[in-house]
């Protein structure tokens, strides 16, 4: 671990990048939440925050769910969390993409009323209404897998409204991504509610 704590600090971006990207492999070979989340975290954190890197921050971006399968609750909740809160309100669409279409990932392993709380208002508030069609098609995907992490109930007040958004005001290409994610959606909520709620809207 000390090794990657070190490479995850370099002076380069380049190293920190590969370093990041190497995370997952570490992460299963130490499997050891507590350890993962003192000599790793921190680093993705800054990274996160990096404001000359776009290219690193995105590296977080793919890379900092699928940790979640190897930290406790209490470090998901608390620092993966927050990390995808950043990197949706990234400057760079890529980024917002990429922290959008990993979300499932961490939806899996996470507290449900904290990604309530905390992940869906910035889907609803800010994603739906992103000026990138890349972003919306990545949403698309995205939150239909989020789907399987909430009850029908959740899905009807916190998924469905986005999607109706993005299927009103969106390209042909958005609209066609989130066609293609329906069935993963239909399987949640089930079909009865799809053709009532979404499938007017097409």
């Amino acid at each position: 671990m000390p090794l990657i704590k070190s490479l995850l600090e370099d002076n380069n971006d380049s190293v920190k990048i590969y370093a990041v990207q190497s995370s997952l492999e570490v992460a299963k070979a130490v499997d050891d939440s507590a350890m993962l989340r003192e000599c790793v975290l921190p680093s993705f954190k800054t990274s996160a925050s990096n404001r000359y890197s776009w290219r690193l921050r995105f590296a977080v971006a793919e890379t900092a769910a699928e940790l979640s399968k190897y930290l406790e609750l209490d470090a998901i909740d608390n620092e993966i969390l927050s990390i995808y809160e950043l990197l949706m309100r990234d400057n760079e669409p890529e980024v917002r993409s990429e922290a959008v279409a990993k979300l499932p990932f961490m939806a899996k392993n996470c507290t449900q009323s904290l990604l309530i709380e905390k992940i869906i208002p910035i889907i609803k508030e800010q994603i739906a209404n992103d000026a990138s069609n890349h972003v919306k098609g990545s949403m698309a995907q995205g939150i239909c897998d989020l789907s399987d992490a909430l009850s029908t109930e959740q899905i009807l007040e916190h998924v469905v409204p986005p999607i109706l958004k993005i299927m009103q005001e969106s390209s042909t290409d958005v609209r066609i991504s989130l066609m293609k994610n329906i069935a993963k959606l239909a399987k949640n909520m089930g079909e009865e509610q799809v053709e009532q709620v979404i499938i007017p809207e097409i």
